[in-house]
């Protein structure tokens, strides 16, 4: 069951955060604090699956809240969003440089919110899924694991030292426009039009220097159909028995739709 965090000192911006997260599934469970203080010692124990937190609030602002939260073990990988009605960029960047993936300006438009704390909380599952399998199999030979990903309506793909993809799964080779079995022993910067491709390897070989994944991310990216999307990506190291990374897997989510609609009900 999906665990949602959220964490606001105003109580009625507290009460509809929480009742908008709680509308996102069925099985979800929330938590709400209205003291960010209290939210770090209950996840200091407790690993949630998203955070949702306002920016401007007493004893520990946003930024400050977000760079204790990532301090605690295992919390790197867990989307943290902010969520502000302060409409200003310093703001925005604080936000994301402590370490937030998303930044949304209140009062939230219900659809955005539920479009994007969706896609982030499907990323949060594919990286749990990556991380339990990687270390037992590979992500080429694990059938189980493949057919999985491969009904997924995410981009999942695997790199290895080379730069080249050692996989891809069915939904990112139709955006590429090849088969998997093309795409398989080529670089992103073969198939991606323009710079997409080399930022592409860029942004793994800064994953594997790392050893570290990078928590989601949103990003334009060119396909090769000439259509610029969107994307959420995350990207996770895999390493082998001997703790010798083998490979990059990234999962991206087209949220392009979302990203161009401003339209809908305000809460």
């Amino acid at each position: 069951m999906p665990i949602v965090v959220v964490v606001d000192d105003r109580r009625i911006n507290l009460k509809i955060l929480s009742k908008l997260a709680g509308s996102l599934a069925a099985d979800i469970i929330v938590h709400a604090f209205a003291d960010p203080v209290e939210a770090l010692d209950w996840t200091a124990s407790n690993c949630p699956d998203l955070c949702i937190t306002d920016f401007k609030m007493p004893v520990l602002d946003g930024a400050a809240f977000i760079r204790r939260f990532r301090a605690q073990p295992d919390r790197t990988h867990v989307p943290v969003v902010v969520v502000t009605a302060f409409d200003d960029a310093r703001l925005r960047r604080q936000a994301l440089e402590a370490g937030a993936d998303d930044f949304l300006l209140g009062p939230v438009d219900p659809l955005e919110f539920r479009a994007r704390v969706r896609t982030l909380l499907t990323l949060r599952r594919q990286h749990l899924l990556l991380r339990g399998q990687g270390v037992r199999a590979t992500v080429a030979r694990c059938r189980d694991l493949v057919e999985v990903l491969d009904t997924v309506p995410a981009m999942v793909s695997a790199t290895g030292p080379d730069g080249r993809y050692q996989y891809v799964n069915r939904t990112y080779a139709a955006a590429l426009g090849v088969t998997a079995e093309r795409a398989v022993g080529r670089s992103p910067a073969d198939l991606l039009p323009r710079d997409g491709g080399t930022r592409a390897m860029a942004l793994d070989r800064r994953v594997a220097a790392r050893g570290e994944p990078m928590t989601p991310f949103e990003e334009e990216v060119e396909m090769p159909d000439g259509v610029c999307r969107t994307l959420v990506t995350l990207k996770t190291p895999v390493r082998d028995r001997a703790g010798t990374i083998v490979r990059i897997v990234t999962v991206s989510m087209d949220v392009t739709a979302c990203a161009r609609t401003g339209d809908g009900e305000k809460a």
